[in-house]
């Protein structure tokens, strides 16, 4: 139901042109005839950067948040700066200006129209000249239609101040029951409780911290495993001012804590009453009330992310204080937002900001912390390896990265982290970052600020200081003293550009937006009311910065006029449609930025001046309002139709999707299984050191096989180190029963690789298990072992000398009837990144005999990941194809059993994002086969490491890796490095403090971090005692390679897959349409200890087009969440249904299986081939239709995917009803088989290689 809204139109002058702004405006009512609009004479100003930093002192602004050096020495949680607030306190339409100060009284300045502004003389005591101001917030607390002012400082907690409607102000802190001395910082308001009246969320930091402190003393005492403090400087553990303050362990010892945030309730009554923790408005989990949160909070948001019409809250807090995601359940509670809904989150958040940054309908949000865009600064603000390390585990559910992060919102409410894709991940010391659609085409940028009085990260520095107080008996104050020498941090406050597909490109500088004052709280108003948002700033020893937007693209400008208790209609949703332009959406927020609050409104883009827009306003109490048909350059005022309005049936959010509603395709049956893969965690000192990621945990493979031959699928899961395989016998389809055979009850002594399940015989059935020997010396390893599943003998093959082997593929390479073997070297444990040593075995007889392949024996181009037999290029036998970890995708052609390097090109489309045209080396992780344009020639996709990795980006392309021509002690020491767009040097990623440790002469060869940070590759390898020699890089997307007989055409798979690396595949007809389609797993948990995990992926599905284009299906259609560490993943129809379903590990997690419930049954086919390939591997088939049309071909594979394998029972789909069926057996027989009635109605063709049959 919607109403016709209540508008006013804010009528300007006729024309606005450069230097001037409107005057104060009249509100007329809205009709047609009497609109009027700004608009903007491009040829007075065609050189104006979008933002004109204005100058302070011309508009009338002396405001300087000055703070004194002694005091910032004393207490640094000073430096942590104050904000503004941005609204029109007198009741003029002009919005007035009030700023926090430390060692500065509040001011107030009053919005005179024309950029000008003047210091109002008095506002009763609300210039807090008696405290040191953090935050400030304006709004209309009691209801009168004026702005009240909120703020927040030290010791004070947070203060109240209503406006008398003049812009006078008299406090009512102590008659709200807002009194505190708790340290102040961020606010946020919103209608918690939806009941009409604005409640307030207070961030709170310390007041003081240990850092500042003369050393503290501490007793402590273990007490059944755990410290316990018994007191603090004298005073007992249960005294409010120690309770919660510390927290002890055995790797950080003892780390200080924040103060818990308040939540006030406003029930409407003059007063707000706090609400303590454990009174259940906050739950850890549904009927469990949150513990006391002792956080170093900074900032906090109120707004709908889940589009269910109730504010959810978003707390951003430092340190280790992991940050707060809290659920609004629609009653006025809170429940926390946990993993898999979010997987990571920044280590040191300073502030927030929320949006639909794609334009996908779902709200987004961003979080900054202190990671440089600097290769200097990065290589000299170190942080110390172990600080926060429990808090930073990538295995950990909830690890915190020290970066900034991109929360995307997917399907089902759950966030894709994407802060490396959009290359938002580093912005410098941060503070405060807004969405704003700086130059009006639909999609909002990004501005930040950012700096800091003292760069304390910095290594030199604090080494330096370290060695002083070690070796000098200093006092407490010449200690803090000593802190002068950190330099500031002065670095430019940046912008980025939306590029409305998620990603985001730098443009401070161009965009004017790139002042070096250390800058903190920053807020959004249209100080001159030409409908588009201008900018403030609240820098540290530095005047204001004012930014007048001067973007001269069309805009409409919103803001509201609510019922009483929430008269600025804050938490409602603002839609605009306007033509040529995505949907927009945004929220009137009251707070929410770091320490500051912008002027309610809102601007939205729109293309044409003659345009026409249509805006939808959804109120926090769910009335809908429409207005259609109006025009651009206009200021619209939407007072809310009052409390008898009917409201609007709300949306459901995605994750609470009506049940029952939508038939996804897959449903998730794993209860059927109750697996849980586990491994045993490395031994650190086993690793090679330096590595780029770790090299334990890449397995296992899983795969399907009827080992009991009673005609269903059963199943092999891998194991890990430590753990146990699976082995599951398949109920008839109704689910599986692990068979306890003594052969598979023993724990794993190694990682199992690849699981290869086939028939030597009709006699015999055997299972190849690969095994990794990474953390096994290298005269116990085997490269795989061979287990008959009759008989229960089983014989180990060994690894090559120093090899740990990974994929393993078989076929009837040789031609002779029979499968043979493909054993990948995965690593050189030791060696990484040299290349490793594969194994071909022959098939004589039913023994697997070692034969080498001269030609290609050392495959040079990386360590194989990943490998597949299949028919390329047109003969009868089949090719193999090999993915390489820094190396390329490699063909290998097969001429007559001896294989050689095809010598074809592959040709780049136009989609890839790749920075170059050259060889395709990339970090290739997995491979499978398919037909994916109908053309019968098998296709390839190959899986990669996705684009969402610090590192993807073009101005770090290649991607190197230098190590020595020859090990010395036997391991070999590693140097990562990138090539620089800027200069096409190459330069280190990791700092000097952290290779030194490792590679000693590094050491010596440099004396600080910053000297090392200043040289490039070739100055730093000169000092080397070893020759070098390098591995370069430059692609990470995850490709479809389309077979067009002399060449391969590749393609990037859809956006989504690149967001993490791609293990499991599999490949078949998943809804029946005729088309070949494509299932993955993905991400990578075991990053190096400074980088921050790949764990944005869920899985997917792919639905094939049949033209050589792929369609992403979202999860609430695919049914597929897998959001863990997927490695296996196979395909098979386990209930006999004739629809493909699929399992897939997820490394210490539950393997999870999904089975077929939305698609068109196919025809099974269940083929003999030959006595010594009875599975008919490398068999092609296809469909004939009547129209003479084909169908895509399909081929059996033992091995594929990663490290997997799937039904040798394979299901076609059809498109329509076929005619015929082509088949392709091994070794060059081909046939045409006529479908019958019968195999339509049974759903199934048995079918025998031609030699079988009588």
């Amino acid at each position: 139901m919607s109403f016709m809204p209540h508008i006013m139109i804010l009528l300007g002058g006729c024309c606005w042109l450069a230097g001037q702004a409107a005057e104060p405006p009249v509100w007329s009512p809205g009709s047609n005839q009497n609109l009027t609009f700004f608009s903007v004479d491009l040829a007075s100003k065609p050189d104006a950067l979008p933002l004109e930093n204005k100058d302070p002192q011309k508009a009338g602004i002396d405001f300087i948040n000055r703070l004194d050096v002694q005091r910032s020495l004393k207490n640094q949680i000073l430096l942590n700066g104050s904000g503004l607030a941005i609204g029109d306190v007198n009741g003029d339409d002009l919005p007035d200006l009030y700023f926090c100060g430390l060692d500065t009284p509040n001011a107030l300045y009053l919005n005179q129209g024309q950029w000008s502004f003047e210091r109002a003389p008095q506002a009763g005591g609300a210039e807090c000249a008696d405290q040191s101001s953090t935050g400030a917030l304006l709004a209309d607390m009691d209801g009168d239609d004026d702005l009240d002012l909120l703020v927040t400082a030290h010791r004070r907690g947070v203060r109240l101040f209503l406006n008398n409607g003049l812009g006078l102000f008299e406090e009512g802190t102590h008659d709200w029951g807002l009194e505190s001395m708790q340290a102040g910082a961020s606010m946020a308001l919103g209608d918690i409780q939806g009941n009409g009246w604005l409640d307030l969320y207070v961030v709170h930091y310390r007041n003081d911290t240990l850092r500042d402190l003369p050393e503290g003393q501490f007793d402590i005492r273990m007490k059944d495993g755990k410290y316990e403090l018994l007191s603090y400087n004298g005073l007992p553990a249960d005294d409010p001012r120690v309770q919660g303050r510390f927290h002890f362990d055995r790797t950080s010892g003892i780390l200080e804590n924040g103060e818990p945030d308040q939540l006030y309730l406003n029930r409407g009554e003059g007063k707000m009453t706090p609400i303590r923790w454990g009174e259940e408005v906050f739950f850890a989990r549904p009927g469990e009330p949150s513990k006391i949160p002792y956080d170093w909070g900074l900032s906090a948001m109120l707004q709908d992310i889940n589009g269910d019409g109730a504010p959810d809250l978003y707390v951003c807090n430092d340190f280790q204080s992991p940050d707060r995601f809290w659920i609004n359940q629609k009653d006025g509670t809170f429940l926390a937002a946990l993993p898999p809904r979010i997987k990571q989150t920044s280590l040191f958040s300073m502030g927030l900001d929320m949006t639909d940054v794609d334009r996908n309908g779902h709200r987004d949000l961003f979080v900054v912390d202190m990671l440089s865009r600097s290769h200097h600064r990065r290589l000299v603000q170190v942080m110390d390896g172990a600080a926060f390390q429990q808090f930073r585990d990538t295995r950990s559910d909830l690890p915190q990265t020290p970066r900034n992060t991109l929360l995307m919102q997917q399907a089902k409410g759950h966030f894709a982290e994407l802060a490396r894709f959009a290359d938002v991940a580093a912005s410098e010391w941060s503070w405060c970052p807004i969405f704003i659609d700086l130059d009006l085409d639909g999609y909002e940028d990004l501005l930040i600020t950012t700096g800091h009085e003292r760069d304390a990260q910095n290594a030199d520095v604090a080494r330096s200081l370290d060695k002083m107080v070690t070796s000098q008996s200093l006092s407490h104050s010449q200690k803090l003293a000593s802190r002068k020498a950190f330099p500031v941090l002065d670095t430019p406050n940046m912008a980025f550009r939306n590029l409305g597909d998620g990603r985001f490109e730098e443009g401070g500088k161009a965009w004017g937006f790139d002042s070096k004052a250390v800058s903190h709280g920053m807020a959004l108003g249209d100080l001159d009311n030409d409908g588009d948002m201008d900018v403030v700033i609240n820098p540290l020893n530095h005047p204001a910065l004012l930014y007048q937007n001067q973007s001269a693209s069309p805009r409409v400008r919103i803001q509201l006029e609510g019922m009483a208790g929430n008269t600025k209609g804050i938490g409602a949703e603002i839609t605009v449609m306007a033509p040529h332009l995505p949907i927009q959406k945004q929220s009137v927020i009251a707070g929410g930025r770091y320490l500051s609050s912008d002027q309610p409104t809102r601007t939205f883009a729109v293309q044409g001046a003659e345009d026409r827009v249509s805006v939808h306003i959804l109120w926090r109490d769910g009335v809908l309002q429409k207005a259609d048909d109006l025009k651009a350059n206009h200021v619209y005022r939407f007072t809310h139709p009052g409390k008898d309005a009917q409201k609007t049936l709300q949306q459901p959010t995605l994750a609470e999707a009506p049940k029952g509603q939508v038939t996804t395709l897959f449903k998730n049956v794993s209860e059927k299984l109750e697996h849980i893969h586990e491994e045993a965690p490395q031994d650190p000192s086993m690793a090679q050191p330096l590595l780029p990621r770790q090299l334990d945990g890449m397995g296992p493979g899983i795969a399907w096989f009827d080992f009991n031959q009673d005609g269903w699928e059963d199943l092999f899961i891998g194991g890990g180190r430590g753990g146990k395989m699976g082995v599951y016998r398949n109920q008839q389809g109704q689910g599986f029963v692990r068979q306890r055979a003594k052969a598979f009850e023993r724990p794993l002594a190694q990682d199992q690789t690849t699981l290869l399940a086939w028939r030597p015989s009709s006699q015999d059935m055997q299972l190849l298990m690969g095994q990794s020997s990474i953390e096994t010396p290298a005269p116990q390893a085997s490269a795989f072992t061979s287990f008959s599943m009759v008989n229960g003998q089983s014989l180990s093959f060994p690894s090559p000398a120093g090899t740990s082997s990974g994929p393993m593929a078989m076929a009837d390479w040789d031609g002779d009837g029979d499968v043979d073997l493909f054993v990948g070297g995965r690593v050189r444990p030791g060696h990484y990144p040299t290349p490793a040593s594969s194994q071909w075995y022959q098939n004589q007889d039913g023994q697997w005999v070692a034969v080498t392949m001269p030609e290609i024996e050392d495959l040079s181009s990386g360590m194989v990941s990943a490998a597949v037999f299949t028919q390329l290029l047109g003969d009868a036998l089949p090719e193999l194809v090999v993915a390489c970890e820094w190396g390329e995708v490699i063909i290998l052609e097969n001429r007559a059993g001896a294989f050689r390097r095809w010598k074809g090109e592959w040709h780049v489309t136009k989609e890839s994002k790749s920075p170059i045209e050259g060889p395709r080396k990339g970090w290739w992780t997995s491979l499978a086969s398919l037909d994916a344009d109908g053309d019968g020639h098998m296709d390839l996709v190959a899986g990669n490491w996705g684009v969402n990795h610090q590192w993807a980006h073009s101005r770090f392309s290649p991607l190197e890796i230098y190590f020595p021509t020859q090990a010395r002690g036997g391991i070999l020491p590693l140097i990562e490095g990138y090539r620089s767009a800027t200069d096409q040097e190459s330069y280190p990623t990791r700092d000097w403090g952290h290779l030194s440790g490792s590679i000693p002469w590094l050491g010596q060869a440099f004396t600080s971090f910053t000297e090392f940070s200043l040289a490039n590759m070739t100055q730093i390898l000169s000092s080397s005692p070893t020759a070098m020699q390098s591995l370069a890089v430059s692609h990470f997307e995850s490709v479809l390679l389309l077979n067009r007989g002399d060449h391969f055409l590749m393609r990037p798979l859809p956006t989504p897959v690149q967001w993490s690396p791609l293990f499991g595949m599999g490949i078949s007809d998943f809804n029946g349409d005729g088309h070949e389609d494509l299932v993955g797993s993905q991400n990578f948990y075991g990053v190096s200890e400074r980088d921050s995990r790949q764990d944005a992926g869920e899985g997917f599905l792919l639905l094939g087009k049949g033209d050589g284009t792929f369609e992403w299906v979202d999860s609430t259609l695919s049914g597929i969440d897998l959001p863990g560490e997927g490695r296996g993943l196979a395909v098979a129809d386990f209930n006999k249904d004739h629809r493909p379903d699929f399992v897939a590990i997820q490394r210490l997690s539950q393997t999870r299986v999904w089975e077929n419930q939305g698609g068109k049954p196919g025809i099974t086919l269940e083929l003999t081939g030959t006595g010594g390939n009875l599975q008919a591997i490398g068999t092609r088939v296809r469909w004939i239709y009547d129209d003479g049309s084909k169908g895509p071909m399909r081929e059996i594979h033992l091995g594929e995917g990663y490290w997997s394998q799937s039904s040798t029972r394979p299901i076609l789909g059809m498109a329509k009803e076929p005619r015929e069926l082509e088949i392709h057996w091994p070794g060059g027989i081909s046939e045409i088989i006529a479908l019958t009635q019968e195999h339509l109605k049974r759903r199934l063709m048995v079918l025998a290689h031609p030699s079988r049959l009588p």
